[in-house]
């Protein structure tokens, strides 16, 4: 079991892009192509993170962590960061769960666009059965018309400390229909684990108190 990292998936996704280009709005390709713009320079800034992956109106990242609440926090700091930087461009919801990624395919198997006319081949390193449950609590959301801003394994909130959600489901994820709990938020979901003075992280994130916990630090520029 050595090649199956811990890690934690997150799945950000804007919401009602949708209806936006059902009604043959311009400006929702204009969103989504200024979130990708935004999420991109903010990338250049994480560290806690192997891989983000835009596509569209969503983004798909993968931090692996270890049994310490150092790894765990410092995944979701960015995890928060960049959902600031997509909610400045439309509003969105974030799902992150815990898991472990499958073990990489044998290296050289990936490709790079080339003169030979052969596609490029991208492994995703989010690969999980982490990633599938992302679309399993997002099927449940849509049935209930739930409208949290956050969604979060209990294994993430129990690590953490972090304050119970305002709601919370329990249903049938991946592997053996294992039963878990998924908190549901809207606004911070941090709790005692944020009780002490801010402090700066590096690449310029910055924990603050207030009901957005996280932001870019103004030396770095804004995402908006």
């Amino acid at each position: 079991m050595a090649d199956w990292r811990d890690c934690i998936v997150s799945y950000i996704d804007m919401i009602d892009v949708g209806a936006l280009l059902r009604s043959r709005s311009r400006g929702a390709v204009d969103k989504m192509r200024k979130m990708h713009k935004g999420v991109m320079d903010t990338s250049a800034k994480l560290v806690a993170h192997a891989e983000v992956c835009l596509w569209n109106d969503s983004v798909l990242m993968v931090g692996f962590v270890t049994g310490s609440r150092t790894s765990y926090r410092d995944v979701m700091t960015e995890v928060c960061a960049v959902k600031e930087v997509v909610d400045a461009v439309r509003k969105s919801y974030a799902i992150c769960v815990k898991g472990q990624a499958f073990p990489r395919p044998p290296s050289g198997m990936e490709r790079q666009p080339s003169d030979s006319g052969r596609p490029s081949l991208i492994y995703l390193q989010a690969s999980s059965l982490a990633f599938a449950n992302c679309f399993v609590i997002e099927e449940l959301a849509r049935a209930k018309k739930s409208n949290s801003e956050w969604y979060i394994d209990n294994r993430i909130r129990t690590k953490l400390s972090l304050r119970q959600g305002d709601r919370s489901e329990e249903l049938k994820l991946y592997p053996r229909s294992t039963i878990r709990k998924i908190h549901m938020y809207n606004g911070s979901f941090w709790g005692r684990e944020r009780s002490g003075p801010d402090r700066t992280q590096a690449g310029g994130l910055r924990p603050t108190l207030s009901g957005r916990p996280y932001s870019l630090d103004a030396s770095n520029g804004s995402a908006s």
